[in-house]
């Protein structure tokens, strides 16, 4: 299976809530050598945290077959909650946490 990273960042310095900018690179390997796609954009009333996971749903909404994906972040929130599979128990309790609240950025998870 084709190997994908994935570099995520945004132009965020807190978790407030703001106007900020997001990007995405994605890095693939061809014959030639490795090729990339990227894209920054602005955001409007966002979070730190909802901005870096907009950036990584656009990245993988430009995937077109399966993949092997590494993802890149500087922002524990994003890989800390993947690595330890949060996500996947939230889709099972209907995308609440343990306390039966809705998760934060339940829209992007």
């Amino acid at each position: 299976m084709k190997k994908i990273y994935v570099y995520i960042g945004t132009s965020y310095k807190s978790i407030r809530q703001k106007e900020g900018a997001y990007g995405y690179v994605l890095e693939y390997p061809t014959p030639k050598g490795p090729a990339t796609l990227t894209n920054v954009k602005s955001i409007k009333d966002a979070s730190q945290y909802k901005a870096e996971l907009t950036a990584l749903v656009e990245a993988v909404k430009r995937l077109k077959n399966p993949c092997d994906l590494e993802i890149f972040t500087d922002l524990a929130y994003v890989s800390d909650t993947w690595e330890r599979e949060f996500p996947k128990r939230w889709a099972e309790r209907d995308w609440k946490n343990s306390k039966g609240e809705d998760i934060a950025n339940k829209e992007e998870w």
